[in-house]
Order: structure tokens, then C-alpha cells, then sequence
């Protein structure tokens, strides 16, 4: 199927005819006022990108707090002798 909408960023054509896009390059120009949406989505990522990182840590602590009070719990932290 051919369609005379060209695809810039997309997976389809208007048309419907699933073609395969490459992303721009660097040369890519966008239109006006993209400029700050760009900006927005780069921040947003690498704010995600921190918080998975600081998720992660937690977990970790969790789990060994975890781990503490289950040995607590079944006496294994008391020492006996």
C-alpha cells in the first residue's frame, strides 16, 4: 500500500500502512516552541531515572530490615550462652 503522507517519528502512516521510521538525527529540525517540550521530557526521564535509583537503595534497605526482625522475632539475634 502506498500513501503520500510521508511518516517522520511513526509506525504507521495516515494511511494505515505499517511502514518502519528511523528516528531524527541530530539535523532533525522541530517545530517552534518544541524546544521546551524536548527540555521537559529529558527532565522528567532523568528525574525517573533518580527515582528507580533511590527505589532500588530502599529496597535493599528493606530487605535487610526485613531479615533483622525475622531474627529477632525467632531469637537468632539473642546470643546464649
Amino acid at each position: 500500500m502506498d500513501c503520500s503522507v510521508p511518516c517522520i517519528v511513526c509506525s504507521v502512516h495516515e494511511c494505515d500502512a505499517v511502514v518502519k521510521c528511523d528516528l531524527p538525527n541530530d539535523n532533525f529540525v522541530f517545530p517552534p516552541g518544541m524546544e521546551k517540550v524536548i527540555k521537559l521530557i529529558d527532565d522528567l526521564v532523568a528525574e525517573l531515572k533518580q527515582d528507580q535509583i533511590n527505589d532500588d537503595n530502599k529496597k535493599e534497605y528493606c530487605a535487610v530490615q526485613f531479615d533483622l526482625s525475622d531474627d529477632k522475632k525467632n531469637g537468632l539475634g539473642e546470643v546464649h550462652f
